[in-house]
């Protein structure tokens, strides 16, 4: 069986906490780093089928985070947030599986001392590269209209969310193929709840402009079975789509 390291980790932060204008205004401001030992990566094998799970080297998050939160007037909530992380690999990742044949993140990553896989994958240096799945922006700004239904005691209300991120690879192996660009999604929702908050009845869509973006991607494999049963190998590359245009119905209740 194969062993591999724990991971481990060490998270440095510092922040604060406020509010303004008789709880009208809140600003938190947060400034983190965090050093990962031994990073557990599940990677998939250039050749063959399946994931091999191994430790990915040694990397470090740092940034800055902000979370606001308005209330103009009664009836009205503003929020926004955002986040600028900076991901780079550290050090000890010298046995990730590369494909030669394309650059990484605008230059070929070095050879390691481990040995070749094929013709094409070999295992690379990726140190003082960027992490895969690490947008450097992230953002969201929403906006909640909520009254009383005439004298009743129900209160109905309209949300709206618009959140992004900036551009991230979505393969362990950085292949430039996997490179996707930033991408914003508007959600809203409407509903009804009583004033005691006891239960909520709501209507909701989620990614309202139908962006098309994907949740992770990969090389091909299995060249024979995609190349209609020939020995050519297919040079492929895929990816899994996040869910389109959704719209739904909910309803709650506390006990």
């Amino acid at each position: 069986p194969y062993a591999f390291n724990p991971e481990t980790s060490l998270n440095y932060e510092v922040g604060i906490k406020s509010t303004w204008f008789d709880n009208r205004l809140l600003v938190n401001l947060d400034v983190f780093r965090m050093l990962v030992k031994n990073y557990q990566q599940s990677t998939l094998l250039p050749i063959g089928t399946g994931f091999a799970i191994g430790n990915a080297g040694n990397f470090r998050n740092q940034g800055v985070e902000f979370d606001t939160q308005a209330q103009p007037i009664d009836e009205l909530t503003l929020n926004a947030s955002g986040s600028y992380i900076d991901s780079l690999i550290t050090g000890g990742a010298d046995h990730l599986t590369c494909d030669k044949t394309y650059p990484f993140q605008g230059s070929p990553p070095p050879a390691s001392s481990g040995p070749y896989t094929d013709a094409t994958h070999s295992y690379c240096n990726f140190n003082g590269l960027t992490l895969p799945y690490a947008p450097k922006w992230h953002w969201s700004i929403g906006g909640r209209w909520e009254q009383n239904w005439g004298t009743s005691q129900y209160s109905w209300f309209v949300a709206a969310e618009l959140s992004g991120q900036s551009s991230a690879y979505l393969d362990s192996s950085l292949d430039p193929r996997s490179l996707q660009k930033g991408y914003a999604l508007l959600s809203a929702s409407l509903g009804i709840e009583p004033n005691s908050g006891t239960w909520k009845v709501s209507l909701w869509g989620k990614n309202l402009t139908n962006k098309r973006y994907f949740t992770t991607m990969a090389a091909q494999t299995q060249a024979a079975q995609i190349s209609g049963g020939g020995t050519a190998p297919a040079n492929g590359f895929i990816g899994w789509l996040a869910q389109p245009r959704t719209f739904g119905a909910e309803a709650s209740y506390r006990f």
